[in-house]
């Protein structure tokens, strides 16, 4: 939660957090799981392909959303 806190602070990768809050987090199913779109989005920013200060910002994050929710980084989906 702290790290999605962080994007939606810095005001990058807003839906992504918003959306992996939601799916995740606010989810009371014992079973939790991203939709499609989402797990894409995750993986898009996990590897972007520009290098502006948004995406090494998101990047480090995503990567370690990643690493929290499936155990390693996924790769790109697009």
């Amino acid at each position: 939660d702290a790290i999605l806190n962080e994007l939606k602070k810095r005001g990058w990768a807003v839906t992504l957090a918003k959306e992996i809050h939601h799916q995740i987090i606010e989810n009371k199913a014992t079973q939790k799981c991203l939709t499609a779109g989402t797990y894409r989005r995750l993986s898009r920013w996990g590897e972007p392909y520009r290098w502006s200060d948004r995406e090494q910002f998101v990047k480090p994050r995503a990567e370690k959303i990643s690493e929290i929710l499936f155990g390693h980084t996924i790769k790109r989906v697009n």
